[in-house]
């Protein structure tokens, strides 16, 4: 008996999605636990299996079309059924069949007889842009695309004067993709929500960095110094467990195994994957998992349970030549660690002046998880452990 297939709510309180790709083109049947398409949530791109075998009789809309929770995206029908008319069966389940055919077909304007012609064109999104004939023209001469174009005129035509505006302004528009509306909404909510408060402080990093070229000359999976990073503050939060916690409007949670996200820049936008049981894994083994999460966020492949938790993130700029910095709280974890570049700088041991590897850190924490005091005491341990490493690290 052919049903429909909605748009499943993939995270709590989602509103939409986006449907990023089918894999399973219409009429060709697939199996039981097939993949039959991936849908781009705020966080992630999750992959949506069917139970049952079957096959897809219409799709409802086209891939980069964004699409409520709860609407229904496909008509799925036993494996070989056939069905003489889809859109009589649709209006049956309540789907206005045209409504839908709308959503998949390229649609022109007819062109009056006493005026010039309007063309009308259909982006992949489901999305129209209208532009005058001129518009039109002096857009493809200056190399401009009418997507990037924001149309002034009636109904939002593009016109003439839209066209040189753009090309005076020297902008190009880039639409919002749902992970870069969440990241912006997050960021302005930790912002508001969450009173930081930031602790710095500078590690001599000569030890670390010798026994990094030490690891990786054992021909092992190579390790970056922010796989090493990763593993200290694991072992600072084993060592300091009251900072191992998140906020809720009830109660704070504390955790007893140590889950880290660290930050990594992606196509889309900065993505924060987990670490689970970072306190249990060798430094070998975290840089393993990281290798993973960057091969797959490349691939658009990370699942949604691997970007939620831990109690701790870590963002590291030092490869791009950045000193210092400080980042913003990912609620609702109570601190994010900001690691800086290694360098050399002079500075005084015992009286004298000597010349050495630093690392700046800072450390935002929540102070509604984490007094001062506290978080404090956390710094003083991670440096520590920074500065004599070799016995956490091998």
């Amino acid at each position: 008996m052919a049903h429909l297939l909605r748009m499943p709510e993939t995270m709590a309180n989602s509103v939409e999605a986006i449907i990023q790709r089918w894999y399973v083109d219409e009429g060709v049947d697939y199996a039981a636990g097939s993949t039959i398409l991936a849908i781009e949530t705020e966080k992630a791109v999750v992959d949506i299996e069917e139970e049952k075998a079957g096959v897809i009789l219409r799709k409802l809309f086209p891939e980069n079309k964004a699409v409520e929770v709860g609407v229904p995206i496909a008509l799925i029908g036993a494996p070989g059924e056939k069905v003489d008319d889809i859109d009589a069966l649709l209006e049956t389940l309540g789907v206005d069949a045209v409504a839908a055919k709308t959503e998949k077909t390229v649609t022109a304007t007819p062109v009056p007889t006493s005026a010039a012609p309007i063309v009308v064109e259909h982006i992949e999104a489901g999305d129209r842009i209208f532009a005058s004939p001129l518009a039109r023209k002096l857009a493809k001469e200056k190399g401009l695309s009418l997507a990037q174009l924001i149309g002034t005129g009636p109904n939002g035509r593009i016109t003439r004067n839209d066209v040189h505006s753009a090309k005076e302004l020297g902008y190009e528009v880039i639409p919002h993709s749902m992970m870069r509306k969440a990241i912006a909404s997050r960021l302005v909510q930790s912002k508001q929500e969450v009173p930081h408060f930031y602790l710095r402080a500078t590690a001599q990093a000569d030890t670390l960095l010798a026994l990094r070229t030490e690891l990786n000359s054992q021909g092992k999976t190579k390790i970056s110094v922010n796989d090493m990073i990763v593993k200290i503050a694991a072992r600072a939060h084993v060592l300091v467990p009251d900072v191992n916690v998140i906020w809720t409007p009830t109660a704070l949670h504390k955790f007893e195994k140590v889950d880290i996200s660290i930050a990594v820049a992606g196509e889309r936008g900065l993505v924060t994957p987990v670490i689970r049981d970072v306190d249990s894994k060798s430094v070998f083994e975290i840089a393993d998992v990281v290798l993973d999460f960057k091969t797959r966020i490349s691939a658009n492949q990370l699942k949604q349970n691997e970007i939620e938790g831990g109690s701790l993130s870590i963002s590291n700029l030092g490869m791009y030549g950045t000193e210092e910095f400080a980042a913003i709280i990912n609620p609702p974890q109570a601190a994010i660690l900001a690691v800086g570049a290694a360098r050399k700088e002079a500075i005084v041991i015992d009286d004298k002046i000597e010349i050495v590897s630093v690392i700046h850190f800072t450390l935002s924490v929540d102070h509604r998880s984490v007094d001062g005091a506290l978080a404090a005491q956390w710094m003083q341990v991670f440096v520590g452990l920074i500065q004599e490493p070799r016995e956490i690290l091998l």
